[in-house]
């Protein structure tokens, strides 16, 4: 049996082409069907060369069309993601005395928190013990709360 490398980018390339195909409208049932076959063949293709990602939500189809084990994937990231705002928030927190302890806290929260936004399928809203004071918390979760609500407040 030959080994062939898999081109991941170009496969994330052809994924994020085929979600915005699919989100475009423009096909008929049978171009749909299609495109879900070649999509999740693709999908699977990354999972078995080891790849461990995840596309986030502007690049997946609806996900009834996904497979299960994505689904999975992606539920559990989510939770081991909002488990990390947690410790972040609560080191940011026990740091006070050590601004550059609590500078890495914060910069490790924005970017959990950014991961959380770009995966999507999340709330928008920590828990409350994963919270920094409003006027920390990260630009994402501002601009989605201003988007979403029409404004932000703290």
């Amino acid at each position: 049996m030959v080994s062939r490398t898999l081109d991941v980018q170009r496969v994330l390339s052809d994924i994020q082409r085929m979600a915005a195909t699919w989100r475009s409208g423009a096909l008929s049932p049978g171009d749909r069907d299609s495109l879900v076959n070649e999509y999740v063949s693709r999908l699977t293709d990354l999972r078995e060369a080891g790849w461990k990602e995840l596309l986030g939500w502007r690049h997946e189809l609806p996900d009834t069309l996904l497979p299960e084990w994505y689904l999975t994937r992606r539920a559990d990231r989510i939770d081991t993601l909002e488990r990390h705002l947690a410790q972040f928030a609560e080191g940011w927190g026990r740091s006070r005395d050590i601004p550059s302890q609590r500078a890495s806290y914060y910069e490790a929260y924005v970017s959990t928190m950014e991961d959380l936004f770009r995966i999507g399928h999340w709330s928008g809203e920590p828990d409350a013990e994963s919270h920094l004071p409003y006027d920390l918390m990260p630009k994402v979760y501002r601009d989605f709360w201003e988007i979403n609500q029409g404004h932000w407040t703290p």
